[in-house]
């Protein structure tokens, strides 16, 4: 549908980062090999935690070590710099012992629920997303 975009996890086997290492994927209007990923790792300086990176280009033919690609929900393509916005200033993990059990998947929920409560995706986002493997 024009002026849409898809919303997507990108899971991958990102060694250290983990098995199951998800990615925020918007896809450019109307395709789904390429537009930007947003994500959160590790940081080795303690101080920091975890590192928000993006909007980075994707291109999936240069993506590597691929498990599968799960559609989270379509928002307006105007939305698209608001999706940036909100997963730049979205909380990161810390290494804190609160944040013990969060990491890139649970980011991702933080950064869906930003959107939910933003306007740009429907609640239908929340189910859709639990279909996606958790297991690290």
């Amino acid at each position: 549908m024009p002026n849409q975009r898809k919303l997507y996890v990108i899971q991958q086997d990102a060694g250290n980062d983990g098995l199951y290492h998800w990615k925020l994927f918007l896809a450019t209007e109307g395709k789904t090999t390429s537009g930007v990923w947003h994500d959160v790792v590790w940081s080795p300086d303690k101080d920091v935690g975890m590192l928000h990176r993006g909007p980075i280009s994707y291109s999936e033919a240069k993506s590597r070590n691929l498990l599968g690609i799960w559609e989270i929900g379509t928002i307006a393509s105007s939305d698209a710099v608001q999706v940036d916005i909100i997963c730049s200033t979205t909380r990161t993990p810390q290494y804190t012992v609160e944040d013990k059990d969060k990491n890139c998947q649970t980011w991702i929920f933080d950064v869906v629920g930003g959107l939910v409560q933003a306007g740009i995706l429907d609640q239908s986002a929340f189910a859709n997303l639990a279909r996606v493997p958790r297991v690290e």
